[in-house]
């Protein structure tokens, strides 16, 4: 039996000392985080915003329809009435007459033009161009909405959307 020198342990190396995180590593993760929260909370005011634009856009067409409505529903005098009327004619009332009054109204405007095209007379049908506009402010920024349609004796034709702009 052979005997072989006993093996000696491995080296030990001196215990390390347990540290916590340097500061230079926690002011990097600190300003990751306020970024990452900024970011987050930039996005979610932008969003708010656009659909608070959106929110008013579909109400201003609400009310442009509604008003188009209302004097499809008239008769011809009454439309002869509003175009000898000074232009254009205020239909505010209506934002209030249509329930459609609120914190998202206020300042909101609805205007008709009327224009006559052909005069009323004996063989004539009388022709009136209507348009519709609801206006509101954001930001800053003024909006429209629009509708036109002519109305004569026989009554409206169909109504044409004309849109939005940014005045």
């Amino acid at each position: 039996m052979t005997f072989s020198a006993p093996v000696p342990p491995p080296a030990t190396r001196p215990a390390r000392r347990e540290r916590g995180m340097t500061i230079m590593e926690v002011l990097i993760a600190s300003t990751l985080l306020v970024f990452t929260i900024g970011s987050s909370i930039s996005a979610l005011t932008a969003g708010m915003g656009y659909m608070r634009h959106a929110r008013m856009t579909t109400l201003a067409n609400q009310i442009t329809q509604s008003a188009m409505e209302q004097l499809r529903l008239a008769n011809y005098a009454a439309i002869s009435t509003y175009a000898a009327s000074v232009q254009p004619v205020n239909f505010d009332s209506l934002i209030v007459s249509d329930n459609f009054a609120s914190g998202f109204t206020t300042g909101m405007t609805v205007r008709v033009r009327f224009t006559t095209l052909v005069a009323s007379a004996s063989g004539t049908l009388g022709k009136t161009l209507l348009t519709v506009t609801t206006t509101w402010s954001e930001n800053g920024a003024t909006y429209t909405r629009k509708t036109t349609s002519i109305f004569t004796e026989k009554g409206m034709s169909d109504y044409i959307y004309a849109g939005w702009s940014n005045l």
